[in-house]
């Protein structure tokens, strides 16, 4: 094994993790293997009876998605009327008509399957009243391999794999919306963040992992926006910082730390529309941060979380 030293440092300055070589060169062989083309034999799997249904099943490697030639339509703007008040008088021109978008077919990613439904050759349909296909599919993008499960056209799971057999990712979907529970996992098999979405929007608790399977950020969601405290880690596992958000509005955060005697001088307690809030004695908005209550000799008694003057609970 080779190591080279920081180049242009002193020892003292120089970097606590030495480079190494043998890992740099791993790490290129691993994105080599992601993008080289794939076979449908080159894919490990289970046993020869999940190779043979894989085969079987029909591929949608092969469909297209429409997109604009260029990146926005053009936009014409209309002329400026003059002639002041009494302009408001005189016939307008009638508006331009829309300019067409010019579209060129392209290769779908394997999330745009999903949004249309499809028959079973994967050609979207856009007649409501046409039968759609069910069953699997199939999907292949460089070193991956998608696993769609289908019914009446809708995609309803979509399951993806490493090229070693490895699961990659796992969601779930209605009528053509990333909708309930979702994985996703590193190479080696560890998970590396998990999640749920309620149609097309995430919503509920969503949490990520280290690849060395150390929590890494701990939140959650509300009809798309975060709402509640997000808890960021460190790969050794302890706490880096919070952050708080109620509807996706940022709320500041006070952490407070006393005795049981200076608690009582430092809150008050404020009925509102029938719910107890706490406040700081002088804020002027409901509490939110950690308040660790010490005996006096600095032992912690207790230690509580609120968010907007409740008790946060996870």
């Amino acid at each position: 094994m080779v190591v080279i030293s920081a180049i242009g440092q002193s020892e003292e300055n120089a970097s606590g993790r030495p480079i190494i070589l043998d890992e740099i060169e791993s790490s290129i062989e691993t994105r080599k293997s992601l993008v080289r083309f794939y076979k449908w034999s080159d894919f490990v799997y289970e046993s020869d009876e999940v190779a043979k249904f894989w085969e079987e099943i029909p591929d949608w490697s092969g469909a297209t998605k429409g997109v604009p030639i260029a990146n926005r339509q053009p936009v014409t703007e209309e002329p400026k009327q003059k002639g002041g008040f009494f302009s408001i008088f005189k016939r307008r021109p009638p508006p331009p008509p829309p300019v067409p978008v010019k579209t060129r077919q392209v290769k779908a990613g394997a999330f745009d399957i999903p949004t249309f439904r499809r028959d079973v050759n994967g050609t979207a349909l856009l007649d409501e009243n046409a039968t759609g296909y069910t069953g699997f599919a199939k999907y292949k993008f460089f070193a991956f391999r998608t696993l769609y499960e289908v019914k009446n056209g809708w995609v309803e799971r979509m399951k993806t794999w490493y090229p070693d057999g490895r699961q990659k990712e796992d969601y779930n979907f209605r009528n053509g919306k990333k909708h309930g529970p979702f994985q996703h996992w590193y190479e080696n098999g560890q998970i590396e963040k998990f999640g749920n979405n309620r149609d097309g929007i995430p919503d509920g608790p969503f949490s990520m992992w280290y690849e060395n399977g150390q929590k890494w950020v701990e939140q959650s969601y509300k009809n798309g926006k975060r709402d509640g405290y997000s808890i960021f880690y460190n790969e050794d596992g302890g706490e880096r910082k919070r952050t708080a958000h109620r509807e996706g509005k940022f709320i500041l955060l006070e952490d407070w730390e006393g005795t049981a005697v200076e608690e009582k001088d430092a809150f008050k307690i404020v009925e509102k529309d029938g719910v107890s809030l706490r406040y700081l004695r002088y804020g002027i908005f409901p509490y939110s941060g950690t308040m660790s209550v010490t005996d006096d000799q600095g032992k912690l008694l207790k230690k509580e979380t609120f968010l907007e003057g409740t008790l946060y609970k996870k």
